[in-house]
């Protein structure tokens, strides 16, 4: 009876830990190029918000390093100037792991932070830099992204973000199954104490 329960909870452990591979699909939402007139849009599986200013939503093929099939976004100050230094806030619709995107577009000298966040606690931060990816896929929990686009140095123009991919690990619709292993044990402690 032992070996049955220890089977079972693993087996339960197995299918807490399976994750599903997700990612953030703007031309799904919105026709590409577009500049949307608002700060705050929504996807299927995140709510984006650029503060002080609005956004504007890139094709696939845009720019010198383009975003990527999903299209990809930036927080514009200035429509006419395409300056993309606003901070950006992105919060997803559940925690996710793995998380990786790229920066595009304006210049290589154009640098800023990334911080992505558990409820209030900071997970990391990174300095990232204009064309490149960045990787936070050590980290899971994270149920927000914050770009600092205010703080960019270098020619000042911004960046934009494209091809988000990420787990989104659903635990909370695994819960029940955190239960079996203890009611198995329940059960076969009562039918021992009747035997």
């Amino acid at each position: 009876m032992k070996q049955t329960v220890l089977v079972l909870s693993l087996i339960s452990a197995v299918l807490l830990v399976r994750s599903e591979a997700a990612t953030l699909d703007f031309l799904a939402e919105f026709p590409g190029d577009t500049y949307l007139g608002t700060p705050n849009f929504s996807l299927v599986n995140a709510q984006i918000t650029a503060s002080g200013g609005d956004v504007f939503i890139f094709d696939a093929d845009t720019g010198n390093n383009p975003p990527g099939p999903l299209g990809g976004f930036c927080g514009v100050t200035e429509m006419q100037g395409a300056d993309c230094s606003t901070d950006i806030e992105i919060r997803f619709a559940q925690r996710i792991g793995n998380l990786t995107f790229t920066t595009n577009q304006f210049d290589d000298g154009d640098v800023l932070r990334a911080q992505i966040f558990d409820g209030a606690q900071l997970l990391s931060e990174q300095v990232i830099a204009a064309n490149q990816l960045v990787d936070f896929s050590a980290f899971s929990g994270i149920d927000r992204l914050v770009l600092i686009g205010s703080e960019t140095t270098g020619d000042g123009l911004g960046l934009a973000y494209g091809r988000f991919q990420f787990a989104v690990v659903p635990i909370p619709a695994a819960g029940p199954l955190l239960l079996l292993p203890l009611a198995l044990i329940s059960v076969v402690g009562r039918l021992r104490r009747l035997n």
